[in-house]
């Protein structure tokens, strides 16, 4: 297997967003300007691309990474979001399992929660939160950042700011018409 255990891995998914009735500005594959590494991957996927990248970051690494590059970090506002993440993840890291920062933490608002690329709260503007029952309970009292959990679906924890897996997000503008749906 190309992945022997995904645990002792970190990983940065890159959600390259578009959909229909937006237009292209400048560069036709929004991909080109990346650099990535030899380990990365790119999800088939029509809507948004997800670039999983394998290696160590904190949550703050991972944020400054992704704002270097003009990108952010992700936030799941909907169960759409969850679900076009599970089947990127299951794609780039299946039949494995692992942990995932995103973009929410509670750091300077103890008991709320935040998503850091948007300055949103978590929960806004629909109401939709995926965390797992009893989370978030901050333990040890050190647990400040999210993370997705993957393992036959995806769910929120909070977790400690320190070495972990990391998604990030990217947005950009491209041209579909129906026909290409």
């Amino acid at each position: 297997k190309m992945f022997p255990t995904i645990v002792s891995l970190s990983a940065l998914v890159l959600v390259l967003n578009h959909g229909p009735a937006s237009a292209q500005l400048f560069n036709p594959d929004p991909t080109a300007h990346l650099t990535l590494p030899k380990q990365s991957k790119l999800s088939p996927m029509p809507w948004n691309r997800y670039v999983v990248n394998f290696q160590q970051a904190t949550f703050f690494e991972a944020w400054q990474f992704c704002h270097a590059a003009g990108l952010r970090l992700a936030t799941v506002n909907s169960p759409v979001d969850t679900e076009l993440m599970e089947k990127a993840l299951a794609a780039a890291i299946a039949p494995q399992k692992g942990a995932f920062f995103i973009a929410g933490t509670n750091l300077g608002a103890k008991g709320s929660w935040l998503w850091i690329s948007t300055n949103r709260k978590v929960g806004t503007p629909y109401g939709y939160t995926r965390w797992h029952p009893g989370q978030p309970d901050n333990a040890g009292n050190n647990e400040h950042c999210m993370e997705i959990w993957y393992e036959n679906g995806a769910f929120w924890n909070d977790y400690q700011c320190d070495k972990k897996h990391y998604l990030a997000n990217f947005s950009y503008l491209s041209i579909s018409t129906a026909s290409t749906l």
